[in-house]
């Protein structure tokens, strides 16, 4: 076997066979990289390998035409029968050849995600993924083909049959699905699927099953090659019927094999047959989630608005089934049009295909999730809805469209939480002042919580016996002196309460002396000036007044990033005493300085002295054991457009101040962060992508054929 495979893998190389394979594939994989990786700065180049599948198909007949009916034709193949060499190392040797010039090719590919991780931070996990399947997917053509050309001695005919049998696979698919075959047929026509499994691949995620499909179609072909050779060893011999009805029964046994091998990985438990190699870790629970389905009491349905997972997102359709395993979630597929009324012991609105309905039978609590909200839009609502109405939409279609995550998991097990739980806890904002709205982001975040929010208006009502948290979100408007007393007894009492500056209502003429006066009860005192950051680092780019304020290592800035940071902007200017109950979060650096409004609407710099500010502080008061007043310098940290500067990162540290405040933290805590459909981009400059795209479409693939050129032309002269 090995003498058979070195003398073709020389043969592919001595004469411009070989080249000119790589040649053609690089030429193309090179277009498809220059335009998905370095023009679009695409980090992964998955999609560009998955573009790649098409060609592959074309040029695999190049390596396939000749690795038998060359024999022919050259009149070797009775040299090659007559060896004592068996059949199965013949048609080894002649494939593992072909498959190492495929592996050369797949190598080189390999190196240009090494080349992408210069400019950034790459997925090579994704990609090689990928590649592994285009690798798998190769062989399984190559195999094939070589099976299609031990039929004939032509090399034009080997190569016409195998292109059209191997198109054919490829689109089988798209052929079973738009042509109306009958049921039966379809499924076996659907046995030679060639795009399908690969498909899995280009998810980043290995499936066993794809694994099983491609080795045992490979296996099978290869088997039938050497029955085909074998058969033709033995045609004069008298021992032709018995080898005849030997062939017949080794076939039968071989489709057997493979038949049950592709049976039998489906048996394989849920949990080993797929791994998830994507860097968002898109196709998996974490471990969070798995620990806390593993610990639940009480048995859950969800109810899923769809026929079956064959209607919805390929990823839900997953999440679903990754739930699903667990002996305590029952996941329930309801076709609307034979079972109408359903949604209706629910809601009394329709429900969108795929809405789930999550269910705990034993504290009578359901929660609805809309289709749409399975997935991650980073837009705000105002801006979804804006953009709904232009062009006429539906603001799901709008937010399904525009998606930038998936965030099922998190919705789920939201809902998980809410349904097990015997009652929902409540915050109330403060309103009748003119005060600020908590983005959508914020709102989400709260929704995952399970927390309800309610709005307090302390001119009409007090405060709650039950009330834990008030938010008060940077009023306009100053406070009454009953409202004031009302607060200050709140916090004398144990209670928790955010306080969120106003630039406008703080920096106002007149100002807010009410609520000042409140807050210098805790030792904050107001200045009616803004915060300049001089520090280009704690700054956004070209905006000394939109913050990135140092992190202080707290239970408040626990899983923020440092670079950057939480994002700040216009934040008041505000002062305190040493002291043991306060406590600074998030500061300015050291060169910071204090800026009138019309420093800061201008945008000049100002040139004071600089000094470290405080912009998020931490205090304990009254009957409070743990910090139970927060003051956050500026009150537009909570708007959604906030969330461009620095993703997740104001959420995440709103999320940190609930957990530790509210007692029920403990039950809720888990909120599981939207999975991100795409990286962070790749900028490359225009002589950088003239450079590659010369190097990769021309000077690599002209080198390799000039250097076939020269050996062909060498060994004709020899």
């Amino acid at each position: 076997m090995k003498a058979i495979f070195k003398k073709d893998f020389l043969s592919l190389f001595r004469n411009v066979t070989g080249w000119i394979y790589l040649a053609v594939n690089i030429i193309f994989y090179g277009i498809y990289f220059v335009s998905n990786n370095l023009l679009a700065g695409n980090p992964s180049i998955s999609q560009t390998v998955s573009a790649l599948t098409l060609i592959s198909l074309i040029s695999t007949p190049l390596l396939t035409m000749r690795s038998i009916p060359e024999e022919k034709r050259n009149r070797t193949d009775v040299l090659l029968m007559s060896s004592p060499v068996s059949s199965k190392k013949i048609v080894l040797g002649k494939f593992f050849a072909m498959a190492a010039v495929l592996t050369i090719f797949t190598g080189i590919i390999a190196l240009s995600q090494v080349f992408l991780r210069i400019f950034g931070n790459v997925s090579f996990r994704e990609s090689y993924v990928t590649l592994l399947g285009y690798w798998l997917f190769s062989l399984a053509a190559v195999s094939i083909g070589m099976f299609l050309s031990s039929f004939t001695e032509s090399q034009v005919i080997a190569s016409i049959i195998a292109e059209g049998v191997l198109i054919l696979g490829y689109v089988m698919p798209n052929l079973t699905n738009s042509l109306n075959f009958p049921t039966v047929l379809s499924k076996i026509l659907g046995c030679y699927d060639l795009s399908s499994p690969f498909d899995k691949f280009m998810s980043g995620i290995i499936y066993v099953k794809s694994i099983v499909y491609y080795l045992s179609l490979i296996f099978l072909m290869l088997f039938l090659t050497t029955e085909v050779i074998e058969k033709k060893r033995w045609t004069v011999s008298v021992k032709r019927i018995r080898t005849q009805a030997f062939s017949i029964s080794a076939i039968v046994v071989a489709l057997a094999i493979v038949i049950g091998g592709n049976i039998g990985v489906t048996l394989i438990p849920e949990a080993y047959q797929s791994f998830d190699f994507t860097k968002s870790k898109m196709y998996s629970l974490t471990g969070e989630t798995k620990k806390y389905i593993k610990d639940m009491k009480s048995d859950i349905n969800i109810y899923c608005m769809a026929a079956s997972s064959k209607k919805l997102d390929n990823t839900v359709a997953h999440t679903l089934k990754l739930f699903d395993t667990s002996s305590k979630i029952k996941v329930k597929y309801i076709d609307s049009t034979k079972n109408p009324t359903f949604a209706s012991k629910y809601s009394n609105d329709s429900l969108d295909s795929g809405s789930l309905i999550v269910e705990n039978k034993k504290t009578n609590r359901f929660k609805i999730i809309p289709y749409y909200k399975l997935f991650y839009n980073q837009s705000s609502a105002a801006t979804i809805s804006q953009e709904a109405s232009q062009y006429g939409m539906n603001y799901s279609d709008v937010y399904l469209q525009t998606a930038s995550g998936f965030d099922a998991e998190g919705k789920i097990m939201s809902a998980l939480q809410y349904v097990n739980n015997k009652s929902n806890p409540v915050i109330y904002t403060l309103s009748g002042h003119e005060e600020a709205d908590l983005g959508q982001a914020f709102l989400d975040i709260l929704d995952k919580m399970n927390i309800e929010t309610k709005s307090l208006s302390l001119r009409t009502e007090n405060i709650p016996d039950k009330a834990e948290l008030i938010i008060v979100c940077g009023p306009k408007k100053d406070l009454s002196t009953d409202e004031t007393e009302k607060l200050s007894k709140f916090i004398e009492n144990g209670g928790k309460i955010i306080f969120a500056l106003n630039p406008d209502g703080e920096t106002a003429e007149n100002g807010l002396p009410n609520y000042d006066s409140l807050l210098s009860k805790y030792g904050i005192k107001i200045e009616k000036s803004l915060v300049c950051e001089n520090d280009d680092s704690n700054h956004l780019s070209g905006n000394n007044y939109m913050l990135f304020p140092n992190l202080d290592s707290s239970d408040y800035t626990k899983g923020i990033e440092s670079s950057p940071s939480v994002i700040i902007p216009f934040a008041v200017v505000y002062s305190h005493e040493e002291s043991d109950n306060i406590s600074d979060f998030l500061t300015t650096s050291d060169k910071a300085s204090a800026a009138s409004v019309s420093d800061a609407t201008s945008g000049n710099v100002t040139s004071d002295s600089g000094k470290e500010y405080p912009v998020a502080t931490a205090i304990t008061t009254g009957k409070s054991k743990n910090a139970n007043v927060f003051v956050l310098a500026s009150a537009y940290m909570f708007l959604d457009n906030m969330e461009q500067y620095a993703p997740g990162m104001n959420t995440a540290m709103f999320k940190n101040i609930l957990n530790t405040t509210l007692s029920h933290a403990e039950k809720n805590s888990i909120t599981i962060k939207p999975k991100k459909y795409s990286a962070d981009t790749l900028t490359f400059s225009q002589r950088q992508v003239r450079l590659f795209t010369l190097l990769w479409i021309g000077i690599i693939p002209v080198c390799l054929l000039a250097a076939g050129i020269v050996i062909w032309v060498r060994r004709r002269r020899a």
